[in-house]
C-alpha cells in the first residue's frame, strides 16, 4: 500500500484493488466510514518502457460528487 500525494492523506493505493477476470482489468475503489479511500494503480516501473507510444483506455466511471477519474503516464525520470 502507498499513500497517494493528494495532500489530505485520505487515499491509499492497494494492489489488491486491481482485479483481473475474463481478460478485463477492474480497478476497485472502496470507501470506509471515516471517508478514507482505497483505490489502486498500475505501476510498470522497471517492467515496461516506451520511447514513442500510444496509450488508450476504455473506462466506466460513476457519476456523483468528488469523482476525479484519471489516466496518467509518468516518465521514468518522474514528473
Amino acid at each position: 500500500a502507498s499513500n497517494a500525494p493528494d495532500g489530505t492523506g485520505m487515499q491509499t493505493h492497494l494492489a489488491a484493488n486491481n482485479v483481473v477476470g475474463n481478460g478485463i482489468l477492474s480497478q476497485l475503489i472502496t470507501k470506509t466510514s471515516d471517508n478514507h479511500l482505497y483505490n489502486c494503480e498500475v505501476n510498470t516501473r522497471d517492467k515496461f518502457e516506451a520511447v514513442y507510444a500510444y496509450f488508450e483506455a476504455r473506462s466506466k466511471t460513476p457519476t456523483g460528487t468528488a469523482i476525479w477519474p484519471s489516466f496518467w503516464t509518468v516518465s521514468r525520470f518522474g514528473w
